[in-house]
């Protein structure tokens, strides 16, 4: 038999339903929600991060509450570097949103990016109702930046330094970075300038950077 009086037990509901979600890890994100389109990947459907476990540790790093500040993922190519950098960015929009920046090597490399890459996972299943639908006329949603609710993405060439001199960011991906010049003349270096733009949140913000070396692979933090 219940005891509890059916008014305490319906407010106790009530509240129930008030308290948010709890906050995913990256991974368990992934795993609940990102399913991978028929196009650019080798395996379409829902994402399981058991089938590459290597990607547990560098996607939970990456959860707003990890003491990490900085991930450092250099491995060879297709091996899940551009969809650990991709479940972030879904993660962020939906449980930790933020203004965050995404710095290439050129601004073209960014214009593919978006298109084949970016704009499938912003028009998912996943993110609806939180990105807007990419209009003509709505300067929400550009090709190289889109606003949702509490944060925006905005995507920057390394060969065109002066777009990374603006609004400060709390997310940095800095994809390919083998590919990015040492310098941009006497702005200083490109991913230079994009880190100062994380200044501003302090001990709150978080850097991924991946690239495919030379020589070597690792996976390395910053506390």
């Amino acid at each position: 038999m219940n005891d509890i009086p059916p008014v305490l037990d319906l407010a106790s509901r009530l509240l129930a339903g008030l308290r948010p979600d709890p906050l995913l890890t990256v991974s368990e994100w992934a795993d609940k929600y990102r399913m991978l389109p028929s196009e650019g990947a080798s395996e379409h459907g829902q994402w399981h991060t058991s089938r590459t476990p290597y990607l547990k540790e560098i996607l939970d790093h990456l959860t707003i509450t990890d003491p990490c500040s900085r991930v450092v993922f250099w491995a060879a190519s297709q091996v899940g570097k551009t969809e650990v950098g991709l479940n972030w960015v879904g993660y962020i929009v939906t449980q930790a949103p933020g203004p965050m920046l995404i710095l290439l090597p050129t601004v073209e490399t960014c214009e593919d990016v978006s298109k084949q890459r970016l704009r499938p996972l912003l028009t998912s299943d996943a993110l609806r109702g939180y990105v807007p639908a990419a209009r003509s006329r709505d300067s929400s949603v550009t090709l190289l930046s889109t606003q949702f609710p509490g944060g925006f993405l905005y995507l920057a060439g390394a060969n065109a330094p002066s777009r990374l001199a603006s609004r400060p960011v709390r997310y940095l991906w800095i994809d390919e970075r083998n590919r990015i010049a040492s310098s941009a003349g006497s702005e200083g270096s490109p991913d230079g300038l994009a880190r100062q733009r994380l200044s501003t949140f302090g001990n709150r913000a978080k850097e991924l950077i991946t690239s495919s070396p030379t020589d070597g692979y690792g996976i390395e933090t910053d506390y």
